[in-house]
């Protein structure tokens, strides 16, 4: 008898293994995300604690591009390429620093919003346009850059924090 390889695999797994393995594929290939919540309350604040520095150093990082745009510093094309070049790294590695749910822990601070773990796909979304404005920043900074539309390309990098910030991040009080 000659049974194909689709019977062989049918035949192999049972019908609920089956399932799991055709919804996990169907998950993955449709890009959807997930994190695991934090096992305890020390796991919790590890990762909140990694999210802080992550985030402290992109502030830093972006400091002398913010100091440009307010006149406090003179536009230097090379300081703005690398610093946006580092804001474009940062902003690639913020998804991950999410894939610990520390929501069950409500003695942990956090500035982060619960929308993270339940918007995901908006939010690497978010991380995603980030690198990319923070990338055409650095890129058009080359070779000495364009001061004329530094403000423009710049305002772009700061609207992309902003649109995470006002979907994600906890509003700060005065």
């Amino acid at each position: 008898m000659n049974k194909s390889l689709y019977f062989y695999l049918i035949e192999g797994l049972s019908m609920n293994r089956l399932a799991n393995i055709v919804v996990a594929g169907a998950l993955l290939a449709s890009g959807v995300v997930w994190a695991a919540p934090a096992k305890d309350a020390a796991e919790a604040q590890k990762a909140e604690d990694t999210r802080k520095a992550h985030f402290k150093e992109m502030g830093k990082t972006w400091e002398p591009i913010a100091n440009m745009l307010r006149k406090k510093q003179p536009y230097d094309a090379a300081v703005v390429e690398k610093a946006a070049a580092q804001v474009a790294d940062l902003a690639k590695k913020i998804p991950p620093l999410f894939d610990v749910d520390t929501r069950p822990f409500k003695e942990i601070k956090t500035e982060a919003l619960d929308g993270i773990w339940t918007s995901l796909a908006d939010f690497k979304a978010k991380a995603d346009e980030l690198n990319r404005a923070a990338l055409g920043l650095s890129e058009v900074s080359k070779g000495g850059g364009n001061a004329a539309t530094f403000t423009k390309d710049a305002a772009a990098v700061g609207k992309a924090c902003s649109g995470c910030h006002d979907s994600f991040r906890m509003k700060k009080s005065d």
